[in-house]
């Protein structure tokens, strides 16, 4: 999922006084100034970065950020600096495929979202488990949910992780509860690597 979500940033310290008012830069884009307000992003690096991850945790894959503003350049300088700190704060995404679509052995692909080290629990602290499957057995029956949380519990090795999946392709015909238990253990080894190395997105 895309979203494009209007921005106005200011140098930390600044203050919002030197921040145009929705009104003022949404006008031409048809926005009413209510709705302007509530969309648009005004604040400074550190502020932006926090809603940048609160996009991306309530499931937006992609994020565009509109300028509305003359300065475009300084614009640009600011939200680089939200992106690096937002995404030092996302979670590590990681996708794994398991199997091939050309033997009798199963096939799966799951894409999951793991916390990164002291993040996890929901508002209480870290060093909390969590498996979160928001997709629904509509989706992903229960039996390749649990498995795929088996190989998530394998992948992490005794680590207090928040695993939420984000995305499982599934196929009638060659999926099984062995492939998406080993999904999920390759997907997250694949991403606590990532985040030892110092190489993630």
């Amino acid at each position: 999922m895309s979203t494009a979500v209007p921005v106005a940033l200011h140098p930390t310290g600044a203050g919002e006084r030197h921040a145009p008012s929705a009104g003022h830069l949404l006008s031409h884009y048809g926005d009413d100034v209510e709705r302007a307000a509530a969309l648009l992003i005004r604040a400074e690096p550190s502020e932006a970065a926090e809603a940048i991850v609160a996009y991306a945790r309530a499931g937006a894959d992609r994020l565009v950020l509109r300028f509305p503003v003359a300065d475009w350049r300084a614009q640009y300088e600011l939200a680089a600096q939200a992106a690096q700190l937002a995404r030092s704060a996302l979670p590590l995404r990681s996708t794994a495929t398991a199997g091939n679509q050309t033997g009798c052995g199963g096939w799966a692909r799951v894409t999951l979202d793991v916390e990164r080290r002291g993040e996890s629990g929901a508002g209480e602290g870290s060093g909390t488990y969590s498996f979160v499957n928001p997709l629904g057995a509509d989706h992903l029956e229960d039996e390749f949910a649990a498995a795929l949380e088996e190989g998530v519990r394998e992948g992490l090795a005794g680590e207090a992780r928040t695993v939420r999946v984000h995305r499982a392709w599934v196929h009638a015909v060659d999926a099984n509860e062995s492939v998406f238990r080993r999904a999920g253990r390759e997907a997250v080894t694949k991403a606590l690597a990532a985040e030892r190395a110092g190489t993630e997105r």
